[in-house]
């Protein structure tokens, strides 16, 4: 029996690199982790980490794995300890126990800012910061350890650049009162805490916000907008408070309350759209760890800022019994939800919003979507600089917010919205194209260039209102050649299922694989039964478990 192949496919590989190439890999929970080299990203298991809630990774520019943490150990890019690496004063039961800022102007350095548990009492340590140093030890090392910043403070660090053309970065924390403190513990009450890192390195001096808010729960995240305008502080059993931020001198105003319209549910995730429209909000009932999980509940919700009554915007994207969980934007423009069905007991998934800067449902929030192989979810996700997901999306496929690959003689156009008075300005390879100035841009492959290749292009988008930062989008073209057809149609030849000899059997189509593309494994086949279906990409056959129509087929 036999079935004879025809051979048209494009190469549709994914690219490696991310404008955000520092948040490409996420270790958190008991050893999860994520790559987000490819899309949707790829479960990890190599890590070391086994944490509750508090945990930080920090990848370079190329979204290379430099290092990360519980707050409390280091671990290097070969998951070792890192030398100097343990007695870090953060700790693993810490909302969001570290964050990672590297030093600007250098990628040598780099900032871990920790935040220890205030369920330990007695042994509290507050707010520190540890240097860790590539300079001379290509593995890292802990040189400078727990430099203390902060008696006390609530279990929330944020990090956003500051303004919009510096290099420097605001990381910020929150403190509030809580009784079981002693008096040398004491701050200021309902405060902010921004502290500025620059090129210089870290200035001790906090710019301070004491703010009218009302919060005894220390637990919670806390998240900047992408565009460092605003600030949200989840609270979990006290009010969840959304701030106004200005990026240029750190200090934080306006605090609003917003109400959740479910009496037994407490805010303890939250994050804001890539756009910066909408604020996301994983609140549950809190309920003690003595309590079966089968009494736990959570509710995943979408909040629109620009609503009148942003309390009555809350659109209810989810419930199920789950305990708390972060939520976190992700380099590709999605937002990734921690996910767990009681205080020790994790699930092997995570949860994700598809499309973050759409209204209500059409965000489509998918459960249960990443499945984590051997790890488990607890409740906590690596936070990062939120400045580094301040982009758009100029390439709009629903698959990469950065990532765009074309065959041969394929076109695309590159677009984004179109904004009244805004100014737009298209880049090539960092060399800005003339003449274009609209919301979209054609592009195709140079004829002249050997392909494969990979061109870089760019938005810059002013909205010209005196007062937003510049955004952009970031697309990465590679234009791919179709791959060298075989010499000679492959065949599938093997005996038959039965004994009826009538010529049929079931095949895997995927055993002439090799013949078909040469061992080149970065190429994806598709299979079709007719050359119209092929050309058209419609009606693709499964390979596995395929039956031929009669005794001798051709695919």
């Amino acid at each position: 029996m036999k079935l004879l192949f025809c051979f048209a496919i494009c190469m549709l590989t994914l690219g490696a690199v991310y404008a955000q190439g520092a948040a490409n890999n996420w270790y958190f929970g008991d050893n999860a982790g994520l790559n987000f080299t490819t899309s949707p990203p790829t479960a990890i298991q190599n890590g070391r980490l086994n944490t509750l809630e508090g945990c930080a990774t920090i990848s370079n520019e190329q979204g290379n794995l430099l290092f990360y943490t519980d707050g409390s150990t280091v671990y290097n890019k070969d998951h070792q300890i890192m030398e100097n690496g343990q007695g870090l004063y953060g700790n693993a039961s810490s909302t969001q126990s570290a964050i990672i800022i590297p030093q600007p102007e250098n990628d040598s350095v780099y900032y871990i800012f920790t935040i220890d548990s205030p369920n330990d009492v007695g042994a509290y340590n507050g707010l520190n910061y540890s240097i860790v140093d590539f300079s001379t030890n290509p593995l890292g090392e802990v040189t400078l350890k727990n430099r203390h910043l902060l008696n006390y403070s609530s279990e929330k660090l944020s990090a956003v650049i500051q303004g919009c053309d510096s290099e420097s970065v605001w990381m910020v924390t929150f403190s509030s009162f809580n009784p079981i403190y002693t008096p040398e513990n004491f701050q200021v009450l309902n405060t902010f805490y921004a502290y500025e890192i620059t090129p210089n390195g870290v200035n001790t001096v906090p710019v301070k916000s004491q703010l009218n808010m009302f919060i005894t729960d220390l637990r919670g995240n806390l998240k900047f907008s992408p565009d460092g305008s605003k600030i949200a502080a989840a609270n979990l059993s006290s009010p969840l408070y959304l701030m106004d931020f200005n990026s240029l001198t750190g200090v934080v105003s306006n605090p609003k309350t917003i109400n959740i319209f479910e009496g037994d549910k407490f805010a303890y995730g939250v994050e804001f759209s890539p756009d910066n429209r909408y604020l996301y909000v994983d609140s549950s009932n809190d309920l003690p760890p003595e309590v079966p999980a089968s009494s736990n509940s959570s509710t995943l919700s979408q909040f629109d800022l620009e609503s009148a009554n942003i309390a009555v915007s809350q659109v209810v994207l989810h419930q199920a019994n789950y305990y708390r969980g972060s939520l976190q934007l992700g380099p590709d423009g999605k937002i990734y939800r921690a996910l767990s069905r009681h205080y020790q007991e994790g699930i092997p998934y995570l949860g994700v919003i598809e499309n973050p800067n759409e209204a209500g449902t059409a965000s489509t929030y998918i459960d249960q979507a990443i499945n984590l192989g051997s790890g488990l979810s607890y409740q906590g996700l690596p936070p990062f600089n939120q400045s580094l997901f301040n982009t758009i999306d100029i390439i709009k496929n629903n698959e990469s917010t950065s990532q765009l690959n074309l065959c041969e003689g394929e076109t695309y156009t590159l677009k984004y919205d179109i904004i009244t008075g805004a100014t737009y300005s298209w880049y090539l390879n960092d060399v800005k194209i003339s003449g274009e100035t609209s919301q979209k841009l054609n592009i195709k492959q140079d004829p002249g260039r050997s392909l494969p290749y990979t061109d870089k292009y760019e938005l810059y988008l002013n909205l010209n209102d005196g007062s937003t930062c510049e955004k952009i989008g970031l697309a990465d073209v590679t234009y791919n050649p179709y791959p060298k057809a075989p010499d000679s149609i492959p065949t599938l030849t093997q005996c038959e299922d039965s004994d009826t000899a009538d010529g049929y059997s079931i095949f895997n189509l995927d055993e002439i694989l090799p013949d078909l593309t040469g061992g080149n494994k970065t190429l994806q086949v598709t299979y079709f039964e007719t050359e119209a279906d092929a050309q058209n990409q419609t009606n693709s056959v499964e390979p596995f478990g395929y039956a031929n129509k009669q005794p001798q087929d051709t695919l």
